[in-house]
Order: structure tokens, then C-alpha cells, then sequence
């Protein structure tokens, strides 16, 4: 029996089944004498293979016969179908796609039930190990039987760890996102960088260039202590929050270095639901624990952690895979931007080219960006008419212009007036 071949059993099993329906056809149903002889006779010289009788499958299939479910059990017109397919070799695609789906509710079970947080591909805080953090697409954070959302990684270690709050569905697509924008910018430009998330699309970008006293003022951070003489991450979150901070409220924020206290403050104080960073100073994360009543979302991630070269999505059941978009700019990417006038593109020049650019990068479609002095200023984004979203980025970076405007103005002269004004 052991020397008889998978393909051998399939063909005696068609064979016989096909004998099977012609009997019951004819006069009821085969005998086991029958179904013997044709095993027997099925030897040396015939297709299937070496000789021997095979009383497992004649066992099996008079047993199925006197079974009344065994419709149900077995779909007979499927044997010779699996032989032909067989012999072309097209069934090794099904088997690796059932083998993985196997796999991967195997996976899953293991990671709920036996393993909890104890794996280290799973998302969960790093002061309760044993809690479970799954995701949930509403605002509530209730995970009903039948209606769950995790995150894990299909790598060996989960690359971001909840320090703080229990994200949601929505929560982790921001900081995913947004954490790729910032690192890519910071890597771009050499400065730190931040980005404001809402929705799934930037509400603002920006890189860290130092705040002169309009920007503070029209940004309103004049009051904390942040160096206006070199690059700082504070002053690049307070651009990024800047560019339009009705969006921005309520977002995601992204911080491309280590979190300090000046930065925490900054967040402290605006309405936001969450930050992904790589690291956080004690200072800077006791502050942020305490924010929302102690159910803010802080997430840390790995700035080494490079993912795979595909990115697979799944929508109604069905696997969209295509390769990340991993094109990376950098100064040398607008070496041949045309200036009117016959200029040179200035360094500033460059890094808003960068700042826009990559912001764009990680905007849903249709998507207009405007950026000035290293931060941007007006962002359209997820409009069906490329019109509209030019309209839509413009008036915003029309209402940014105009309120640093206004601040400049009132940093160095004085109005006075009898009359008073309307805007």
C-alpha cells in the first residue's frame, strides 16, 4: 500500500466512482466483490501504477455508499478534475493559498489564546503585557465576539510598542503614515521633522527651521523657550500644527526624533488624540500620560525597522499586492527645476520642494500642496476634481499668509485708529 503513489489512488478512486454511478444507474449499487475486482485488476501495465489491491479505498468508498451524508461529505465529480489538474501542475497555487490561510488562522489562534502578549509580533502596552490591545475602527474601544481588529507584525518583533491609551483602527493608519512621512523628510532634508495627521492625510508638514517673532506669534508659542537660532523639533511640530489648525484639531502627531519636555508641552496644551515617535525623554512622557484624563495615545516605534518590499492590502475578501512605493527624494532630485527669471534654486528653495513633495507622497488623491520657509501652508487633499483641490489648497495657504501677515505687522508697528475695524 505504501508503494501504490498519490496519483494512483486519485485514478482508482475516479475509476471507481465513475463505476459507481453506472451501477447505481443500472441495477442500485455496486458490490464489494466489484469494487475488489477492479482494485485488484488495477496492476503492471496499467496507467496508475505498480500492482496491488488497494482495500483502504474500497472500504472507504463502500462505506461512504452505505453512509447517508455522504453527499455531503464528498463531491465525486471532483476526483477527476483533481487528476487533470495534477498532471498540469495547477494546483500548487491553490495549495499554498489554502496553506496560507491555514497559516494564518493558526497564527491567530495562537496569538489570542495561548500566547497573548507574550509574542513579541503583537501589539500591546509595554506596562500591561498581559492586557489585549486590539484595534477598533469606532471611537469606542469595546471588542465585540465576532467583530475584532488587531495588529500584528509577520515579522519576529512588533515594531511599535502603546506606551500610553489604546489606539484605534483609524489611530494606527495615522501614525503609520505619518511616521513614514516625518522620517523621510528628516532623512530628506538633514533637520527634524513633524507632521500633523487627520483622517489618513497630512493637515500640515513641516521641518524644524528656526521661529522668528511673527512666526511665533502667528504660530502662538511665543511663550515657550524655543531656541530661535537653530533647528529644533519643537518649532517643527509648531509649523506643522500651524498650517491649518482647524484640521489639525484632534490629530495624529508624528516627531521624527527623540520627544523632549518643550515638545511634550507644546502637545500638552493643543487638542490632538495621539503621537508615534522613536523614543520619549521622562519628562516629556510623564506629561503626555497625563493627557486626555490619562488616555492618550503614545506610540513608540522603531526608527531602524524597514518593512517588506510588498505591501498586501485585503478589501471585500479579495488581496491587492503591489510594491511599496519606495522612491526616496533628496536635494538632488530638483537639480534640473527651471527658476523664471533666469535664477538659481536656493537651498530654502529645495527643502519646501522636499517638504511638499513628500507630504504629497503620503496624501490621499487628488492632492495640492503649498509650502513655504520649510513647513507646508495650504494642503488639498482626497478631492475627485484636481480644480477644487487647487482651490482648496490655495485658500488655506491664502489664510496662513494672511495671518503671518498680520503678525508681522503687529510685531513692529502699531495701529491706532478712532475707527473701529471690521474683518
Amino acid at each position: 500500500m505504501s508503494r501504490i503513489s498519490s496519483m494512483a489512488r486519485l485514478r482508482v478512486a475516479a475509476a471507481l466512482e465513475d463505476e459507481r454511478k453506472r451501477n447505481l444507474e443500472q441495477n442500485g449499487g455496486p458490490s464489494i466483490s466489484s469494487l475488489n475486482r477492479n482494485c485488484s485488476n488495477y496492476g503492471h501495465g496499467s496507467p496508475g501504477g505498480p500492482r496491488g489491491r488497494l482495500p483502504s479505498v474500497a472500504k472507504f468508498l463502500s462505506a461512504r455508499r452505505r453512509s447517508k451524508s455522504h453527499s455531503r461529505l464528498l463531491d465525486s465529480s471532483f476526483f477527476l478534475r483533481i487528476v487533470a489538474a495534477f498532471e498540469k501542475n495547477s494546483t500548487c497555487g491553490r495549495h499554498c493559498h489554502h496553506s496560507h490561510l491555514d497559516d494564518g488562522l493558526c497564527g491567530r489562534f495562537m496569538r489570542r489564546r495561548l500566547l497573548g502578549q507574550h509574542a513579541n509580533n503583537s501589539l500591546g502596552r509595554q506596562d500591561d503585557p498581559f492586557d489585549s490591545y486590539h484595534l477598533n475602527g469606532s471611537s469606542n474601544a469595546v471588542i465585540e465576539d465576532g467583530n475584532e481588529a488587531d495588529l500584528y507584525s509577520l515579522q519576529m518583533d512588533m515594531p511599535i510598542k502603546v506606551l500610553n491609551g489604546s489606539p484605534g483602527y483609524i489611530n494606527i493608519l495615522d501614525g503609520l503614515n505619518a511616521w513614514q512621512l516625518v522620517s523621510e523628510l528628516a532623512e530628506a532634508t538633514g533637520q527634524p521633522a513633524a507632521a500633523s495627521f487627520k483622517h489618513v492625510s497630512p493637515a500640515g508638514a513641516a521641518i524644524g527651521f528656526p521661529l522668528n517673532d511673527p512666526e511665533a506669534q502667528s504660530l502662538m508659542v511665543a511663550d515657550l523657550a524655543i531656541d530661535p537660532r537653530r533647528p529644533s523639533l519643537a518649532s517643527a511640530l509648531a509649523r506643522a500644527r500651524g498650517a491649518d489648525r482647524m484640521s489639525s484639531f484632534g490629530d495624529f502627531i508624528a516627531l521624527s526624533q527623540k520627544c523632549d519636555e518643550i515638545t511634550a508641552r507644546l502637545i500638552s496644551r493643543e487638542i490632538s488624540d495621539g503621537v508615534i515617535a522613536p523614543d520619549y525623554d521622562d519628562q516629556a512622557l510623564s506629561m503626555l500620560a497625563k493627557k486626555k484624563n490619562g488616555n492618550y495615545i503614545i506610540l513608540r516605534i522603531d526608527p531602524k525597522n524597514l518593512p517588506a518590499e510588498d505591501e498586501v492590502r485585503t478589501i471585500f475578501g479579495l488581496k491587492l499586492k503591489q510594491k511599496r512605493n519606495a522612491a526616496a527624494l533628496s536635494t538632488e532630485s530638483f537639480t534640473d527645476v527651471a527658476v523664471g527669471d533666469g535664477g538659481e534654486i536656493t537651498a530654502e528653495t529645495v527643502d519646501d520642494l522636499l517638504v511638499a513633495c513628500v507630504a504629497v507622497k503620503y496624501t490621499q488623491s487628488d492632492a495640492v500642496c503649498f509650502a513655504y520657509r520649510g513647513q507646508v501652508i495650504g494642503m488639498g487633499a482626497g478631492q475627485q476634481s484636481r480644480l477644487n483641490c487647487t482651490r482648496l489648497a490655495g485658500e488655506k495657504a491664502a489664510n496662513w499668509w494672511y495671518a503671518y501677515n498680520n503678525a508681522f505687522r503687529s510685531a513692529f508697528i502699531v495701529f491706532r485708529t478712532p475707527y473701529p475695524c471690521a474683518f
